[in-house]
């Protein structure tokens, strides 16, 4: 971006802010058409400023700026709204989304992709959905785009089988050790299920596992009371499984 040029309509978000003066700002951004960028909010500090309650993190706006040194001058921000505020455990993995970009990212090197990567998982976090996917997603263009770093291998998923008869027999050791019947569902997991079953075609697969919430994230965490559970239901099981029985689908 050469000379004084003046840019308008740029959707954002504000990465971090720092003081500049006793009445103004330092406004760390990611842009999606210009990438990172430093903007100077003249008089945001001040009680009365209009900025003053814009420039939050974790909100889209659209930004307009001019200048021509490193550090550019806001001349307009407006508020596009549709994003709840984080709380929580979601205002931490925030906070780990922007300190990667403040880390990783140099001046004014536009990255669109992540740009939309960053939005989306943005919105899982503050829409309280499914936010490992949408962080992952994040994570691996981060890499590709700003790293350089070339990800191949990706792992074979495995289609579920409600035929299955390991499936009935787990079904049925669950009710009588614990009550009531087994919640199935088809969920994002199960990773060394599929790279077996993609080697033994035709296996009779089943997955099960501790109560875990944000795996592979900063956030991640355990119920521990049910890795007991989890494991009373393997051992038991694996008394009920009979060595006679053929555990291929077309059995």
């Amino acid at each position: 971006m050469s000379g004084k040029q003046r840019i308008d309509e740029q959707r954002a978000f504000v990465l971090h802010l720092y003081p500049y003066s006793e009445t103004s700002l330092i406004v760390d951004v990611f842009s999606r058409d210009y990438g990172r960028l430093a903007l100077l909010a003249r008089g945001a500090r001040r009680p009365r400023s209009a900025l003053r309650g814009l420039l939050m993190a974790f909100q889209p706006l659209e930004l307009g700026w001019f200048g021509a040194g490193e550090v550019k001058t806001l001349a307009k921000a407006e508020w596009i709204g549709g994003m709840p505020l984080l709380s929580g455990r979601c205002l931490l993995l925030g906070y780990y989304l922007n300190e990667l970009l403040v880390r990783m990212l140099p001046r004014e090197d536009p990255h669109g992709a992540l740009f939309d990567a960053y939005s989306a998982a943005l919105h899982a976090l503050a829409h309280g959905g499914e936010d490992a996917p949408e962080l992952r997603r994040f994570e691996k263009t981060l890499l590709k785009d700003v790293a350089r770093v070339e990800l191949t291998g990706d792992y074979p998923g495995w289609a579920p089988n409600p035929a299955s008869k390991l499936l009935a027999l787990a079904q049925a050791v669950y009710g009588r050790e614990f009550g009531g019947t087994a919640a199935v569902k088809v969920i994002h997991a199960g990773l060394e299920c599929g790279i077996i079953g993609a080697r033994h075609p035709g296996l009779d697969i089943l997955s099960f596992g501790p109560d875990i919430r944000g795996a592979h994230a900063p956030g991640e965490r355990v119920r521990v009371e049910s890795v007991a559970q989890a494991w009373r239901l393997l051992t038991a099981l694996l008394a009920a499984v009979p060595p006679e029985v053929d555990w291929n689908r077309e059995a």
